[in-house]
């Protein structure tokens, strides 16, 4: 397994940037806080302000359809540091279904969701 934790951000960034092919402001990963044999842990800091957010501004929030695709961004890059890169002949992995998933409450600008 590819080892993606990294003390210097900029490296760490890279591997994510390559693993996950979103442009940015969809990009929902940070970095890799924790990471074992065959799981991973990601940050991802809901910017304070920016076009991800909805409602006005007293009550701004990351709608559930963006924060069921950090959750997809995260399993990519646990795919990514299982596997190593694909190519089109690999044939890509992808997470297929979420099913029976639950929000605990809203993601508001600066929350940290892990």
């Amino acid at each position: 397994m590819r080892r993606l934790l990294s003390d210097d951000a900029a490296e760490a960034r890279g591997w994510i940037r390559e693993a996950v092919l979103q442009p940015e402001p969809l990009l929902l990963v940070d970095r890799v806080v924790a990471q074992g044999d065959d799981w991973l842990e990601t940050e991802f800091e809901v910017p304070r302000a920016g076009p991800l957010l909805r409602g006005d501004d007293r009550a701004r929030v990351l709608p559930g359809t963006l924060t069921t695709e950090q959750a997809v961004q995260a399993s990519e890059l646990l795919i990514h540091a299982l596997r190593g890169p694909t190519t089109a002949e690999d044939g890509v992995p992808v997470l297929t279904r979420v099913r029976h998933a639950r929000f605990r409450g809203l993601v508001r600008p600066g929350d940290l969701v892990t």
